[in-house]
Parts: C-alpha cells; sequence; structure tokens
C-alpha cells in the first residue's frame, strides 16, 4: 500500500450477538502520524453503531429483481477470470465487479478461502449476501480437478439463494435473540401459541411474550405481517413461478 500513498492501516469487524457483519478498513496517507489508541478506541465505540446500520440495510426494500439464474467463473492462480458462463457478467456486475477485470470483494474473499491454508485440509466456502440491485446470492467456490489432480484454477457458482439460507440471515438481521428466532420458526411454520408452547416447554404466556417482542422489533401487529414481511418483502417478482428442490423459486 505504501506504493500508493498509503502507509497507515487500522482494521475492524462489525459483530452483533456472536455473528459477523462485516468489517471495514481505514487508511492514511504517508507523512502523517499513525492511528493512536485514541482513534482505535473512537471506531471500537462505534461498530456498534455500524453494525446496526449494516444489519438494517440488510432489510431495505428492494431495488431491482434480476433473474439471470446461476453464474459460473473459473478464477485462475492470479485470481483473474480466464472463463464463464452467459450469465456471469450480469451476476458480476451486480456485485460491484467486471467479468474479466476485476474480481467482487464478496467472490475475492470465497476464492481466497477456497485455496485455503498450506497444511489443512480445503474447504468449500459459501457465502450469503445481497446484490446491488437487491437479489439475494449465495457464492461458493471449490477447486478445480484435472488429469493430474487439483489444479490453481477456482470454481465459483454465483446462484440465487434459496429460503433455508436466506430467512435466518433476515431474521438475525432485525436483532431477534436466539429464542425469538426459535419462536418466529416456529410461527412460519404455522404452529398456534398453545402448540409453540409444548414444542419448546414454555408457559403460554412466555410464548406471547416473544411474539410481541419480535412484532415490535420487525414492526408487524400479526402473524401474518410477519410472514409476509419475511417472505414477500424479499421474495417479490417470483410468485407464480415453480418451486425448485432447495425451496427457491425457479428460474424459468
Amino acid at each position: 500500500m505504501a506504493k500508493t500513498g498509503l502507509r497507515h492501516e487500522m482494521r475492524g469487524t462489525m459483530r452483533s450477538s456472536g455473528r459477523m457483519w462485516g468489517f471495514y478498513t481505514i487508511y492514511r496517507e504517508l507523512g502523517r502520524t499513525g492511528f493512536s489508541p485514541a482513534e482505535a478506541g473512537f471506531m471500537h465505540r462505534l461498530e456498534p453503531v455500524l453494525t446496526r446500520g449494516l444489519r438494517r440495510g440488510l432489510i431495505t426494500a428492494e431495488v431491482e429483481r434480476q433473474d439471470s439464474g446461476a453464474a459460473v467463473v473459473i478464477v485462475d492462480a492470479t485470481d483473474r477470470i480466464v472463463s464463464a458462463t452467459p450469465a456471469a457478467e450480469e451476476r458480476i456486475t451486480d456485485l460491484g465487479g467486471a467479468v474479466w477485470d476485476r474480481l467482487p470483494v464478496a467472490v475475492a474473499i470465497v476464492v481466497s478461502a477456497a485455496r485455503g491454508v498450506p497444511g489443512l485440509a480445503t474447504q468449500v466456502p459459501r457465502m450469503r449476501l445481497r446484490s446491488q440491485s437487491g437479489q439475494w446470492l449465495t457464492v461458493h467456490a471449490a477447486q478445480v480437478r484435472g488429469p493430474n489432480g487439483l489444479t490453481q484454477d477456482i470454481a465459483v457458482t454465483i446462484e440465487p439463494a434459496g429460503a433455508a439460507a436466506v430467512i435466518p440471515l433476515i431474521v438475525a438481521a432485525y436483532g431477534l435473540t436466539e429464542r425469538e428466532q426459535t419462536v418466529v420458526q416456529h410461527v412460519l411454520s404455522g404452529a398456534g401459541t398453545n402448540e409453540i408452547a409444548r414444542r419448546l416447554n414454555l408457559s403460554p404466556y412466555t410464548v406471547q411474550d416473544h411474539v410481541k417482542a419480535v412484532f415490535d422489533k420487525m414492526g408487524v401487529s400479526s402473524r401474518g405481517e410477519l410472514t409476509s414481511r419475511l417472505f414477500l418483502d424479499h421474495y417479490a417478482g417470483r410468485l407464480g413461478q415453480d418451486v425448485g428442490a432447495d425451496g427457491w423459486f425457479s428460474e424459468g
């Protein structure tokens, strides 16, 4: 970074309830003093505010629907895309990159994770995120195998995220506690108050308190509105399409 005139760097993470929602990096030009402990302390105190903003940003109204289907790209050892399916350009652009020029940050992170750490077993990393157009996507990557074994190439798949992947993230973004999230799962399954109480070994009054807290946090006043907020607000535009095996609406 010194070649660009940026010598000083400070990094931090945005966490809430044990979950990491993002990170930030701040740079300072060469010739100026480095970041002081007081400045680091200020950013640390600011992190909860940034985290709340990032969480809320995930559940704002959608901008646009893009149904281009799954995209697959092959990335070489220099992190350059060497081949791509027809849908890749649209997906990569929607994530803030350029298919033959630069990887989006999210894709670069997944590619790096797929390469793994020398000496340790490679993983198949997976990331859920919302694109610039407002669509929920899943990005996952794996090393490509050739006739002589694993290569340095990485295959990246970018596809619409299924309900099982999206709903827990949306619920967590509203700041629900673990118990409230569990209650929401049962509400979405159609269970009534007494049934939820029996399943969770709670009193009906306690369940009602949890449901009321959920309503307050999500800005709804009924179970029907809750279901609408979680499904219709994020799946709008796909009604009438067939549901695939992964629980997500097909792209047909």
